[in-house]
């Protein structure tokens, strides 16, 4: 799977995620502790969307050097 494809796929799993934590919210009584690990994923999901983006940056401005060292 591409840096671009696991990317996307982390997105909709992002969005899941925070469609979730809007419907626990959405409730007057709500489970703290599973609100808290809706969170705590969705932000684990978004800094692996971070780090990837770099990842992805740094191949796509690779320099190649022809003998210049």
């Amino acid at each position: 799977m591409s840096y671009t494809q696991r990317i996307e796929h982390l997105r909709a799993v992002h969005t899941n995620l925070q469609h979730q934590v809007n419907e626990v919210q959405k409730n007057e009584v709500f489970d703290d502790v599973h609100l808290h690990e809706l969170k705590k994923k969705k932000l684990a999901i978004k800094d692996e969307i971070t780090r990837l983006h770099r990842l992805q940056w740094d191949i796509d401005h690779e320099h190649v050097g022809y003998g210049d060292e």
